[in-house]
């Protein structure tokens, strides 16, 4: 009965050890290949970068009307009676171009007040 305690142990103790290797080797590649690309994972994101973020959103149905608010703060955004008039209404009413909107578990971008499944962001 001991040398299966002492197996299990070991078997414990080398999967810890395992798993501290192949952590320790997976940041080292990934601070390689960042470096590569100009990328400094050190560096803090800036309020200003964080702001300049598009908004996520969710969407909350009661009766007939949505209504848009944001994600991470809960502000209001606006309301509309579907998903058309909701991207659109952001757009007009909130001079928002672009926002990251989750309704239920469908994802979607609202891109000045049109709806699109997939967005391609050019920096520059």
């Amino acid at each position: 009965m001991e040398l299966y305690l002492d197996l299990f142990i070991m078997f414990c103790f080398g999967f810890y050890i395992g798993q501290k290797v192949f952590i320790y080797q997976l940041r080292n590649t990934l601070k390689q290949e960042a470096a590569k690309l100009g990328i400094d994972l050190e560096q803090e994101t800036t309020e200003e970068e964080l702001e300049s973020l598009p908004p996520r959103c969710v969407i909350e149905k009661h009766g007939d009307q949505l209504y848009l608010y944001d994600k991470d703060t809960n502000d209001f955004y606006c309301q509309a009676r579907n998903l058309e008039s909701l991207a659109e209404a952001l757009y007009n009413n909130r001079k928002i171009d672009l926002a990251h909107v989750v309704n239920n578990n469908d994802k979607m971008w609202f891109v000045k007040g049109k709806i699109s499944q997939s967005v391609v962001i050019n920096e520059g």
